[in-house]
């Protein structure tokens, strides 16, 4: 049973999509990175009739600094039914690495198709 998912009857059900999320990391004053700062889900409600979504409503706004969920592990899923339990600061180091290298990627200049000869 999960909260995010209201079962009305055998035919009606809601469900409770995160359709954006937001890391606001506050840097330390030195600039250096840290822990601090909050993670903001925006949700919406999916409301299903025999299985197809009919209609959508807004849902909470779901905030958490980041220091009331460090200590806490989450169960991920891997696929085949399994999973994996992963600290929040795995996950946000993950995620920090996955941003440094997307930015790296995006902002890398084009390769040059005529190389200088040198």
């Amino acid at each position: 049973m999960t909260a995010r998912i209201v079962t009305h009857d055998e035919r009606h059900y809601d469900e409770l999509f995160a359709l954006r999320t937001e890391l606001f990391w506050t840097p330390n004053p030195d600039g250096t990175p840290s822990t601090n700062g909050r993670v903001v889900f925006h949700t919406l409600w999916y409301h299903f009739r025999d299985g197809l979504k009919f209609a959508e409503s807004p849902g909470p706004r779901i905030e958490h600094d980041f220091d009331a969920i460090l200590g806490r592990s989450f169960d991920v899923p891997i696929g085949g039914g399994e999973t994996v339990t992963m600290p929040t600061a795995l996950i946000m180091a993950a995620v920090k690495e996955a941003f440094d290298v997307l930015a790296n990627e995006h902002l890398a200049p084009e390769p040059s198709e005529n190389p200088d000869p040198e």
